[in-house]
């Protein structure tokens, strides 16, 4: 039973962790596995992938520490491959309890720009009690903009719950040297497996029938966190038509057959996060397709090949991410979607099957 409860413990902080460690995991997981760890293999996650072009010679790390109106605070720089972060500790020794404004938190870039946090949420303030303390992630706005700049000035509105009074936590952290793993981390890789069925078809390619089902893996690199590019191998097979009435004729007359269309192409993609957990993606590209006589006795026999198009939208859910030891994240997302492929000229014994394919497809994959 103590070992059910220890796990339970760890699963619950693990969830809440993916929520930006807001104050329910400070006062309620922390709380909760005091004297079992928890909250220092968290903080300890979180310290690796702190940016170290940023650190102190004298301590190897980005932190600051301030205070104001009694309040103490702990300031770090920590990224990963889609954001960079304020990681924000706050204790109060003070005999009021406090609010803290983070979405008032201002970020001021090279003294020339002014940012506030980009929260891709509805973040409330985080109330702190007399005596207690909390962490918070606070996402700077654009890493690609956060990537050049040199000196950043943080300021964060403390307020006096009781008389509305305001003060200021305010530190200075600056760029003290390039590091190659941090250019690296703006970047990422993507593996990603589809599976799914057809939908609709237009044009000629309706004479061959429909698939009995898609599937489909995808390689993408990204050198920024929203654009990359990308290798895509889809095979669907078993093109049938139920009712005898559109069958190519080049298939046994129209008796049994069965056809696959192999595709290979090359495609930009585009990512649009609406939250850390959910994030839209579009790609499109050309790429080279084969259809093969899917018949058992003639399997491998071409015949046709050519020139094709696909695109893809798919929604996805990040519903996993570790922090591993040598400090990288890993994400693990599932999503679903729509592809459609576009044949501008294809000819089967003379007849042509040109047209557009539309399918739905599921996904699971996994970047890092």
């Amino acid at each position: 039973m103590r070992h059910f409860y220890l796990i339970f413990l760890l699963f619950s902080t693990t969830l809440m962790a993916n929520s930006y460690y807001h104050t329910p995991l400070v006062f309620g997981g922390v709380a909760a596995t005091a004297g079992l760890g928890t909250q220092a293999a968290i903080y300890h996650s979180l310290m690796q992938t702190e940016l170290k072009g940023w650190s102190r010679p004298e301590t190897g790390s980005s932190i600051r520490l301030e205070s104001a109106c009694g309040i103490e605070a702990e300031f770090h720089l920590v990224g990963d491959h889609r954001r960079n972060y304020l990681l924000l500790g706050i204790t109060n020794s003070s005999a009021k309890n406090v609010v803290i404004k983070n979405n008032a938190v201002t970020f001021r870039l090279d003294k020339t720009k002014e940012r506030y946090p980009g929260f891709t949420y509805n973040s409330s303030d985080n109330r702190v009690i007399s005596g207690w303390w909390s962490i918070n992630l606070i996402p700077f706005p654009s890493k690609e903009e956060f990537r050049d700049v040199k000196e950043i000035e943080v300021q964060v509105p403390v307020i006096d719950e009781a008389s509305g009074e305001q003060c200021s936590l305010t530190t200075h952290f600056n760029k003290t040297k390039k590091i190659e793993a941090e250019n690296i981390s703006y970047s990422a890789f993507e593996f990603s497996l589809d599976g799914g069925g057809a939908i609709e078809q237009f044009g000629n390619i309706r004479r061959l029938g429909r698939p009995r089902g898609m599937a489909a893996f995808e390689f993408n690199f990204f050198p920024r966190p929203q654009s990359g590019f990308g290798l895509v191998f889809s095979n669907e097979a078993g093109f049938q038509d139920s009712d005898k009435k559109n069958i190519h004729k080049k298939f046994d007359g129209a008796e049994s057959y069965s056809a696959n269309i192999s595709y290979l192409g090359f495609q930009y993609v585009y990512r649009h996060f609406f939250s850390s957990e959910f994030f839209l993606q579009y790609a499109i590209g050309p790429g080279y397709q084969s259809v093969e006589d899917g018949k058992e006795e003639d399997l491998g026999r071409i015949e046709s090949r050519g020139l094709a198009f696909s695109q893809k939208l798919v929604m996805n859910w990040r519903f996993f991410q570790w922090y591993a030891p040598s400090g990288e994240t890993i994400d693990i997302f599932t999503g679903l979607g729509l592809v459609h492929f576009y044949t501008p000229s294809m000819k089967i014994g003379g007849e042509h099957l040109d047209g557009h394919r539309v399918g739905g497809l599921l996904r699971v994959g996994v970047s890092f």
